[in-house]
């Protein structure tokens, strides 16, 4: 046995065994598997425009004014789509580009940049909050329940006129509450960085915390 670094090489692999299978050639199975993946080039990973907006909110960290990150802006400026919201462009899901527009509105409203492209955003999400209520559940994305009711804290304390009265919201806000309460306090700290990320510090107060101490 040899070592390199921390990895362990085996000069001699130990071989597998290949069971047989009456009239199937598995050797010629796995080859033209191998063969298939081999052709499949690496895919792609469409951009996040949740996200961006997220970095885009990060303020400077040398004390000046403005983005940490102007090139999160720029993206979210020159990506809008062409009715207003931004999302995925190949399909059309109430809740991928409710949630992706309101971040990227807060995001132009925070920083008070492009304001035609803040107020076409702004009506996309007037006009489309009632097909959150209308779109099945099961394509509600993860997490969409935590995140979304977040951003829409901020956008009120930004100021922002959305409805937000709307039936629609009622509901995400009552999935939010049912699942909040699911939470132990012991794994708020143990993933605090995610919850973070998720849940603006007005709505801590409604996680139901029991701290277990030692007997």
């Amino acid at each position: 046995m040899m070592y390199s670094g921390s990895a362990v090489l085996y000069p001699n692999p130990i071989p597998i065994p290949i069971p047989r299978v009456p009239g199937i050639d598995l050797w010629k199975t796995i080859n033209e598997v191998t063969a298939t993946l081999g052709a499949i080039n690496d895919g792609e990973i469409t951009i996040s425009a949740y996200d961006t907006a997220w970095v885009a909110l990060i303020e400077k960290q040398d004390g000046g004014s403005g983005p940490q990150f102007p090139s999160c802006v720029r993206w979210i400026v020159d990506n809008q789509l062409h009715d207003g919201s931004w999302g995925d462009a190949a399909m059309f899901s109430a809740h991928d580009r409710m949630i992706n527009t309101l971040a990227c509105v807060v995001a132009l409203k925070l920083w008070g940049v492009h304001l035609e492209k803040y107020e076409r955003g702004l009506s996309f999400l007037r006009e489309n909050m009632w097909r959150l209520a209308e779109e099945e559940a099961e394509l509600m994305t993860i997490g969409f329940e935590i995140a979304f009711p977040s951003l829409i804290e901020m956008a009120k304390n930004l100021g922002l006129d959305i409805p937000y009265d709307d039936p629609a919201l009622k509901d995400i806000y009552a999935r939010r509450s049912l699942k909040l309460k699911r939470y132990h306090f012991s794994l708020l700290l143990m993933y605090s960085i995610i919850i973070k990320g998720l849940i603006a510090p007005s709505t801590y107060s409604e996680v139901s915390f029991k701290v277990v101490g030692p007997k």
